[in-house]
């Protein structure tokens, strides 16, 4: 798995995270089945063509899940805060979803975009 510093931009600020990156080649994932560490920050790129992606999340909670389009502009936000055993799922047409552990979620208001800046 690859380690990237993303910057995600605010009006008045910026804030540096590291994330591992994870490529979503289907229009339909189970996520958890990525191993998914819960302690961990993953940065997740849609590289199918299809126009909405569905995730299934069961199991991946509690999470901050940050949506953004294809040009890196900022498109919404959503929380997988509940029991772990019930099914959670979204459908998107986000393009990178950033999923931050909940301890260390990120007020999103005045955030604009984000920025890859290396790979580590």
């Amino acid at each position: 798995m690859n380690n990237y510093s993303i910057t995600l931009k605010f009006e008045n600020e910026a804030q540096t995270i590291y994330a591992i990156a994870l490529s979503k080649n289907h229009s339909t994932t189970v996520v958890r089945n990525n191993e998914i560490d819960l302690e961990q920050t993953y940065f997740i790129s849609v590289v199918h063509t299809e126009l909405n992606s569905f995730l299934d999340l069961t199991g991946i909670t509690p999470f901050q899940l940050i949506f953004f389009d294809s040009n890196l502009n900022f498109a919404g936000a959503s929380f997988s805060t509940g029991n772990p055993n019930h099914l959670f799922t979204i459908q998107t047409t986000a393009k990178f979803i950033l999923l931050i552990p909940f301890r260390e979620k990120k007020k999103l208001n005045g955030l604009e975009r984000f920025y890859i800046n290396n790979r580590i």
